[in-house]
């Protein structure tokens, strides 16, 4: 029986040593599923979110979760363990080292190790916690969306980004939330059959690039080598589409497409106390660098209707909802979760402003100022900066 702890994982060799092996082991396993997809994803500080995560691709019938906990004070790997318990096929594990060591991509790289052992699996899509892959018919598996194409080696899947969705909510919910759909921007299902160089957070990159077959979310084939990519002695896939061909960054609405919802900027609370969060890279610094303001996009009214009418489809919620409560009785957590949400209050935020000291409101004033904007905690900010004074807020030191 497999424990359920959580494993500590260790590079021993540099990123792309350990994805070339583990996509070497990848390649010449004997037993694989056809159409089944796997999970990768590293977290941190998520113990409002991770269960409904992990809810999310259950839901949809993706095999194997593989997730990378990093740089954690919160009860992430509390949750963790206990739906470990009910579901075999997630897999925890602490990547600390890793991403002291090589950020991001070593993470990724032990992760894949990891899934290299252990998954029958045909595809992986690597996700972060706020980033909830569907499909024009929600109710469709993964395996049913796989299907339907002719065999490739990564699908660029497009972000639909929302701005303002809660914690409260399904993420189906656009009623108080604003959308952005990316054109060019996004993350990719692989198939673990194509050789890997470098697993990276939007497309992975591949041996020989040019012979992967590299299709959209629709399954039509993205024509990536341009004049510019010919010129690179060593080229790769690109992470976005930006420079590629145009033609390729419609709005495509066949029943057959999918999409990555990716919560991008959640409420003015959730934004504002994720801002107290800095990168681990960028430690020792006291704020979330790679924000520019609680900003609401402007919509298309296109897009708006055409995903509000595949997410409010009342059959499709109604039953999805019902399943998430059935599934934190199912592992106990119910209560925990719901803790977590208590923390989420505008006394919180005051509380984190308080504890700066003056020294740093005004050494990281201009960045402040930046991530700031658009929040009702930018005048408070400014006090300080002007008083050098505490906020007097109650039952805040």
């Amino acid at each position: 029986m497999r424990p359920f702890g959580i494993q500590k994982l260790y590079l021993k060799d540099e990123p792309t040593n350990v994805v070339q092996a583990a996509s070497a082991r990848l390649r010449n396993r004997q037993t694989i599923t056809p159409n089944s997809c796997d999970i990768i994803t590293i977290t941190g500080n998520e113990e409002c979110y991770i269960a409904q995560f992990i809810h999310h691709y259950l839901y949809l019938g993706f095999s194997n979760i593989f997730i990378g906990i990093n740089n954690c004070q919160d009860k992430t790997p509390a949750i963790l363990k206990k739906i470990a318990k009910i579901y075999p096929k997630i897999f925890i594990f602490n990547t600390d080292q890793p991403q002291r060591l090589h950020r991001q991509s070593g993470s990724y790289a032990a992760l894949i190790d990891e899934a290299s052992h252990r998954t029958k699996s045909s595809h992986c899509l690597v996700v972060d916690i706020d980033e909830y892959w569907f499909s024009n018919k929600p109710n469709r598996s993964i395996a049913s969306y796989l299907r339907q194409f002719d065999r490739f080696d990564l699908m660029f899947t497009n972000w639909l980004c929302t701005y303002g969705q809660s914690y409260q909510t399904c993420f189906t919910d656009l009623t108080r939330a604003k959308i952005d759909l990316k054109k060019s921007q996004g993350k990719s299902i692989f198939n673990y059959s194509v050789p890997l160089r470098k697993l990276r957070a939007h497309v992975p990159d591949v041996e020989s690039p040019e012979r992967a077959v590299f299709v959209g979310n629709n399954g039509k084939k993205i024509n990536w080598m341009n004049e510019a990519n010919k010129l690179h002695v060593n080229p790769s896939l690109p992470q976005h589409l930006r420079t590629v061909n145009k033609l390729h960054q419609h709005l495509e609405k066949s029943q057959n497409s999918a999409w990555i919802l990716h919560q991008i900027v959640r409420s003015e609370l959730e934004y504002s106390l994720r801002l107290f969060e800095p990168r681990v890279a960028k430690h020792p610094e006291p704020f979330k660098t790679n924000r520019h303001g609680w900003i609401m996009p402007k919509e298309s009214r296109q897009e708006r209707q055409f995903f509000k009418s595949i997410l409010s489809k009342k059959s499709f919620n109604k039953r999805y909802i019902k399943t998430y409560e059935k599934f934190l009785r199912q592992c106990q957590i119910k209560n925990i979760v719901e803790k977590s949400f208590n923390r989420i209050t505008e006394r919180q935020v005051f509380c984190k402003i308080n504890q700066l000291n003056h020294q740093k409101i005004e050494a990281y004033q201009s960045i402040w100022r930046e991530i700031f904007q658009g929040t009702r905690f930018l005048p408070y900010l400014e006090l300080r900066l002007k008083t050098k004074k505490r906020l007097r807020i109650n039952d805040c030191s």
